[in-house]
């Protein structure tokens, strides 16, 4: 046993040593100490001595290196020429990149100056590390950048320049976008300027935001006129003089018969502007020179000699303002995403057009249209796209302190097999069958008048004083939800969602949930087991029904009225089912979350976990742990209610419902307290026409003064809207209370001294302290979190 606890201790602390060093090292600077414990294990330790040779010139190289410790020095040998050297390697230093990435024997020898100790990684697994950390490709030609100018003889050696077209096409230009740019207009402009250059070289400014294209413009002149095998550079305006700037001559002599192109050119300091602008008139053309600049008045900020050497300039509009091209750029880059992977081209149904349509596109223009349709292609499996495939904006970003609980091992195994969920699905139906049964065929049992009162007093509470603490866990072991499952096993037509469903839930649940709370009062449900047992029976004949008829749980995210009221409720809760997005983007590739395993379904809920940032709509079912292959996806504990004026991407409609939902406790509290001295005729027609009028003015005022969907992202007044969730619920609890089985019949009792002595006695019912404290919390919670509201608003503007 000592032994084991000390080969592990030993492990570890190899482990961590590891890390420590890879941390030091530019390629892996980005990467978070988990990622980098996760990729420590396939790095090797190999010791040399002060004067050895690790690599050989023209020796073939087997491994990426990173030096831990020591120094070494890279040196170029030539026949009859004393050695030059190229480059002292320090700790935090690596190499080998190029010649594993090319295939290309040693360029130069490396020996140890000193004594060193390096970490290193096979050829295989190194391709491995490529493919899974995609973000490594860039720092490779960063890398490569960076030691060009360290590199003066080696510069001119044609094999050098085979180097560096290799790590260029590592960014694969001509797939980028596709080749398209748009509609007619757009493309005959682009090509007539392509057409234009080519027939008169000459350097061109091009002007547009990020994303716009601005590169691949720059790669298809080049293509035009060089081909594709000539050097096509390009280093980041920012890094221009850092890196180049001794050495402009020898880079534009390097590219010679290529292109240079200098991203967000602007950037470049003043001086090295003028010494660029100097080198390039003083030496005859070498290179077709491109720069980039995000905006016209960035055009006019680079000084006047170095304008001088654009006699041409190009300006790309932004996606937002050309949106005809949308529809052309989506169709083109489905069309070859299906060539590509073999399958019928989907088609974008009417909706999905219309939120491509409304999108600003101010990220990332033509790329992040490119990435939403990519992502769309991805997750849907048939032949139309529809709005649950569309995902915009940023990935979802930590908004506070969480602690994530699947970091402890036995919950995560218990989540990701499942079997404990199962069993607790598979029991909660089954009573839940049997409590239909009981209340339809045995109204009059005692057994059954002794269940109702819990039913209705326990049941109904418990939904709303949960969903608040632990999110929506009643979904987790829902019967409807569970015997859906089980049906769709054997019979499920997988209809897509239709459109109506999709653009009104929110109105339909509202009227779902009022038309539940009325029947219940007006039929006196508590009092009736059968019409009780009839209740449920529909809402599980309405599961049954759409469960099997359309795709996914399309009853529980767009009809259930529990749901919206668990969901609602969920949005300020302590737990949280989120990803990684860092994980989601460098390593997923499949996608499982969403679109599922043979194992497990994908999310019944339509989520794209990257994108998850709120409770509404998380079942909190746990497919996505069972699913995902990376551990991207987290438990986490965070603090209650701070989802609220953090909300971006939200269901706004659900406004109507937290009004609504207010609203109709006035006439459900009021007439509950006259119901006995009033005649039962009248109380049922005054309270009915009170309640449906209270639901409707509360629709149409929450409709005008919040203005769901004016904005993308949730405005201010949506989040207030939200922020009355607390007040909402605490008014239900205090309507429910009058129903808790017994505690009608507690009270709580003062006793009071007076001066005399004489004692007085004041007695309270329990019920009537239960709900004043629930109001007064519900207040409470309400008050913080307008607060909090009105602050994070101040704050961003």
């Amino acid at each position: 046993m000592g032994n084991s606890l000390s080969t592990e201790n030993i492990l570890n602390r190899d482990e961590e040593l590891k890390v420590k060093y890879l941390a030091q090292t530019d390629f892996f600077a980005d990467f978070t100490p988990e990622q980098l414990r996760e990729i420590a294990p396939e790095f090797q330790w190999q010791t040399y001595t002060q004067g050895t040779e690790i690599l050989k010139q023209g020796q073939k190289v087997p491994y990426f290196y990173v030096v831990a410790e020591g120094r070494l020095v890279s040196m170029l040998e030539k026949e009859k020429v004393e050695a030059l050297q190229l480059a002292v390697f320090e700790a935090g230093s690596a190499f080998g990149e190029i010649a594993l990435l090319t295939g290309q024997p040693a360029a130069s020898t490396f020996r140890c100056i000193e004594d060193c100790r390096l970490l290193v990684v096979d050829s295989m697994h190194f391709a491995l590390l490529l493919l899974r950390w995609p973000n490594l490709n860039q720092k490779l030609i960063e890398k490569l950048s960076g030691r060009l100018r360290m590199a003066n003889d080696f510069l001119f050696e044609a094999k050098y320049k085979e180097y560096l077209r290799s790590a260029m096409q590592l960014s694969q230009y001509q797939d980028w976008f596709y080749g398209v740019w748009g509609g007619k207009g757009i493309t005959m402009s682009i090509n007539s300027k392509i057409e234009e250059i080519s027939k008169k070289p000459e350097n061109l400014l091009i002007i547009g935001e990020n994303g716009t294209g601005r590169q691949m413009l720059a790669w298809f002149i080049h293509k035009r006129l060089f081909g594709e095998k000539s050097p096509f550079v390009t280093i980041k305006g920012g890094l221009f003089e850092q890196q180049w700037g001794h050495s402009i001559s020898s880079l534009l002599t390097m590219i010679e018969g290529g292109t240079l192109i200098i991203k967000e050119i602007n950037l470049l300091p003043p001086e090295a502007q003028r010494d660029l602008a100097k080198q390039l008139k003083e030496q005859a053309p070498k290179c077709l020179l491109l720069g980039t600049v995000y905006s016209e008045a960035e055009r006019k900020s680079l000084t006047a000699e170095l304008l001088d050497c654009f006699p041409q300039k190009y300006l790309i509009k932004p996606l937002r303002e050309r949106k005809r091209d949308i529809n052309a750029i989506a169709q083109a880059v489905l069309e070859k995403l299906a060539a590509k992977h073999n399958r019928k081209v989907p088609r974008l149904d009417h909706e999905s057009t219309r939120l491509l349509l409304s999108h600003n596109y101010r990220q990332e223009n033509m790329t992040e249209l490119i990435q939403i349709i990519e992502r769309a292609f991805a997750l849907t499996k048939g032949d139309v796209i529809s709005i649950e495939h569309i995902f915009f904006g940023p990935t979802v970003r930590k908004t506070g302190k969480t602690i994530n609980l699947l970091a402890w091992p036995p919950l995560k195994k218990l989540l990701q097999k499942g079997l404990f969920l199962s069993l607790i699905q598979g029991i909660t139906a089954v009573l839940f069958i049997l409590l239909i049964s009981l209340l339809l065929g045995g109204s009059d049992l005692p057994l059954t008048l002794t269940i109702l009162p819990f039913v209705w007093g326990l049941w109904w509470p418990a939904l709303v004083i949960l969903s608040p603490l632990v999110g929506r866990i009643w979904c987790t072991v829902c019967p409807f939800s569970s015997i859906m499952n089980f049906f769709q096993k054997y019979l499920h037509w997988d209809r897509p969602v239709p459109a109506f469903l999709k653009k009104y839930d929110y109105l339909l649940i509202s009227f779902f949930f009022l038309l539940i709370f009325w029947v219940e009062i007006i039929l006196g449900m508590r009092q009736d087991p059968f019409r009780t047992g009839l209740l449920l029976l529909t809402l599980l004949a309405g599961a049954l029904i759409f469960g099997l008829i359309f795709t996914r749980h399309t009853w529980c995210k767009n009809l259930c009225p529990l749901g919206g009221l668990v969901g609602t409720a969920s949005i300020g809760s302590v737990l949280e089912v989120r990803a990684d997005p860092n994980i989601c983007l460098n390593k997923c590739t499949t996608l499982d979350c969403y679109v599922g395993t043979a194992e497990t379904a994908g999310c019944p809920m339509f989520q794209h976990l990257p994108y998850l940032d709120n409770n509404l709509d998380c079942k909190m079912c746990f497919n996505c742990v069972r699913n995902c292959p990376n551990d991207s996806v987290q438990l986490n504990l965070r603090f209650p209610a701070q989802e609220v004026w953090h909300l971006v991407r939200i269901n706004q409609g659900f406004a109507i419902f937290i009004g609504v939902s207010l609203a109709m406790l006035l006439p459900v509290i009021y007439f509950e307290s006259v119901r006995s001295v009033w005649p039962e005729n009248s109380w049922l027609l005054y309270f009915s026409l009170a309640y449906w009028a209270c639901a409707l003015i509360a629709a149409i005022l929450t409709w005008f003064l919040v203005k769901p969907y004016k904005t993308k992202a949730a405005n201010s007044r949506i989040k207030l809207m939200f922020a009355l969730i607390p007040l909402v619920l605490a008014g239900h609890v205090m309507y429910q209370l009058n129903f808790l089985p017994g505690l009608d019949r507690l009270t709580a009792g003062l006793l009071l001294e007076s001066a005399s002595g004489q004692i007085s006695t004041w007695y309270l019912p329990l019920t009537q302290i239960a709900q004043i404290l629930a109001l007064l919390i519900g207040l409470l919670l309400t008050s913080f979190a307008v607060i909090m509201v009105r602050h994070t608003s101040k704050k961003k503007v």
